[in-house]
């Protein structure tokens, strides 16, 4: 067996098939199934190897006879029967005899010279007898498959014994299949793990589809409530906003805008309690000055005399106020 140079196979047995050259550019796309049946893809169109051809033993070449050049006609040159006949015959054909040589012609009479006042004599040239025409081999009829009730059988020596194998290359087979069969086995197992995985996952993802679609109706109500709470937040916000700037923009009131009653009256008791407070205060400090010497007895009890009268007029007349007021009305103060 020789190797076979293709597109994709080197003399010296290189494959550089495709699948080859992806297996170097990415490895883990590639496996050795894929390998196998790259190759039995390459090898099936153009076949890796072949047979050695068996040609015909080369003869040796004939010796050739030299003949001394004689006048006359040259002896016509008798054809081969057996160049005439085909290189190979059918099996059940059978040559016909070859037919014996002819004898060889005699040895012409040498030329003889003669003195130049004799007349020259030339020896009668011989006269050989015709060539045999070369036999008329008759090709055998062609036989009739669909009639013919057994195939022929064909010639013992017609077909070559088979070439025995090489036994490195049954070696080298056998190793090469037993790896590939330990390494699909390891391929397929690891397959199997792999898709009893993926298959769990798929199954975990498909239980989980369901509680995921729940999550997200529960999320979506969820959202539209913080979104109704967030509207109302920003126009409670937005009005607090513009009463502040409303506030703001009126400047800092006086005590007397902040402290008032609700009506006139309300508004005089308000003043008269105020003044009542403030009489009671003057009493005070006028008491602390008397204790300090600062004013004499006499100025004190005058002074004191008067804001006494004045203080009993404001406080009858807060009562005054206060008892013709209606039932639950406040007072003012």
């Amino acid at each position: 067996m020789l190797v076979r140079p293709g597109p994709h196979l080197d003399p010296s047995g290189r494959l550089g098939i495709e699948y080859l050259q992806q297996w170097v550019r990415k490895s883990e796309g590639c496996s050795v199934s894929g390998l196998v049946e790259a190759m039995q893809g390459e090898f099936g169109r153009s076949p890796p190897v072949y047979a050695k051809p068996h040609g015909p033993p080369v003869l040796p070449p004939k010796p050739m006879q030299t003949q001394s050049p004689a006048p006359g006609p040259s002896p016509a040159q008798i054809p081969s029967p057996a160049l005439a006949a085909p290189a190979q015959a059918p099996p059940n054909y059978q040559l016909p005899p070859r037919p014996p040589p002819p004898p060889p012609p005699p040895n012409p009479t040498p030329y003889q010279p003669q003195p130049s006042f004799v007349p020259q004599q030339f020896a009668p040239q011989p006269q050989y007898p015709p060539a045999p025409p070369p036999p008329v081999v008759a090709s055998p009829p062609i036989p009739n498959l669909l009639d013919a009730d057994e195939a022929p059988a064909l010639g013992v020596g017609s077909a070559a014994p088979p070439v025995p194998p090489n036994p490195q290359i049954v070696s080298l087979h056998n190793e090469v299949h037993a790896k590939l069969s330990s390494s699909l086995a390891s391929l397929s197992t690891a397959l199997a793990l792999d898709a009893e995985r993926l298959r769990a996952h798929q199954g975990a993802l498909l239980a989980g589809e369901p509680a995921i679609r729940d999550e997200m109706a529960r999320l979506e109500a969820v959202r539209d409530v913080c979104n109704g709470v967030v509207g109302r937040v920003g126009a409670v916000v937005s009005g607090a906003e513009s009463w502040v700037n409303d506030v703001r923009g009126r400047g800092e009131p006086s005590v007397d805008e902040l402290v008032c009653g609700v009506s006139i009256v309300g508004n005089q008791v308000v003043n008269l309690v105020a003044e009542d407070n403030a009489i009671e205060d003057t009493i005070f400090h006028l008491s602390k000055a008397l204790n300090s010497g600062r004013i004499d007895l006499e100025r004190f009890l005058r002074s004191t005399r008067l804001l006494a009268e004045e203080q009993f007029m404001k406080r009858a007349l807060i009562e005054k106020i206060n008892a013709n007021m209606p039932v639950g009305q406040p007072a003012g103060y």
